[in-house]
């Protein structure tokens, strides 16, 4: 396993993610995680920054699965008190376990954090000087963090480890480093970007194509309810003139009944005499 110091000259100037604090000061950390991944710390960085994995200068754990470090941060990997039993367990695992201790061993100086890799045999990778130490040099312990390595499913692309090594080859600083993978990360960005507006056009060509068949359907039955309204309407016009016809008739049968009724009443009043001489008169009328 390689030993890395974070005040190596070809990184240690580098600014962590968007921050203004320098790896050689604050890197300790990316210097672990490098270590484990196989790689450098200003590759770390660019990596890590591609994917909005610092809050100022410090790492969010998490942000690591959304690397292709070909590293994993599993759930409650962070720890903040100190486990012989899981550190062991890690650095079988996974080759290392990077360790939180006091920087100063000072109890009165809590602030003064620093992150090692245990590496097993009691044995530590100190990023401050990138050497191997006991673990004893720093014998406050605060708490670890377990990363594992997954290379199968954090593979670089084959446009990834050719940007990579091109960029090895060319000496390139940690800045083009940046500059590559975060184009890489913004491309794959607006790929799923691009992905996902063809399927939500995709989706409304399918939606108005489902409409226009609605609305074709509803102007149909529309068009059935007009001529059935138009039949109903004729029919109506047809009872409304038999109804006429009845009312007109029925008026000629209450006249004509009246007319009667008021024959009645007269025959009701005569006398015998004049009776038959309305009798007799009827029948003359008749006659003619």
């Amino acid at each position: 396993m390689q030993t890395l110091s974070q005040r190596d000259s070809r990184w240690g100037e580098i600014t962590i993610g968007h921050s203004t604090s320098k790896i050689k000061d604050y890197g300790c950390t990316l210097v672990c995680i490098s270590i484990l991944a196989g790689t450098t710390p200003d590759v770390v960085n660019a990596f890590l920054t591609a994917v909005g994995g610092f809050s100022v200068d410090r790492i969010i754990w998490s942000k690591i699965n959304e690397t292709k470090l070909g590293l994993h941060f599993p759930d409650m990997g962070r720890q903040y008190v100190y486990n012989d039993v899981a550190v062991r367990e890690a650095i079988e695992k996974n080759g290392g376990c990077l360790v939180e201790v006091d920087f100063d061993g000072v109890v009165a100086t809590p602030s003064d954090r620093h992150w090692v890799l245990y590496i097993g045999n009691h044995q530590l990778i100190d990023p401050w000087t990138g050497t191997i130490k006991p673990t004893s040099s720093y014998p406050l312990v605060k708490g670890y963090a377990i990363i594992e390595k997954n290379n199968e499913q954090n593979d670089l692309t084959s446009s990834e480890e050719n940007i990579l090594q091109f960029l090895r080859e060319q000496n390139a600083n940690e800045g083009k480093v940046r500059e590559a993978f975060g184009a890489l990360a913004d491309l794959e960005k607006l790929n799923k970007e691009n992905l996902t507006l063809k399927s939500l056009s995709e989706n409304l060509a399918s939606k108005v194509k489902e409409l226009a068949e609605q609305l074709a359907e509803e102007q149909q039955l529309g068009a059935s309810w007009q001529k059935e309204l138009s039949s109903a309407n004729k029919k109506i016009q047809k009872l409304e003139g038999e109804m006429t016809t009845i009312a007109k008739e029925r008026n000629q049968y209450k006249n004509w009944y009246e007319a009667k009724c008021a024959e009645l009443k007269v025959l009701d009043k005569m006398t015998a005499l004049e009776h038959i001489a309305y009798g007799l008169k009827l029948l003359v009328q008749k006659q003619k």
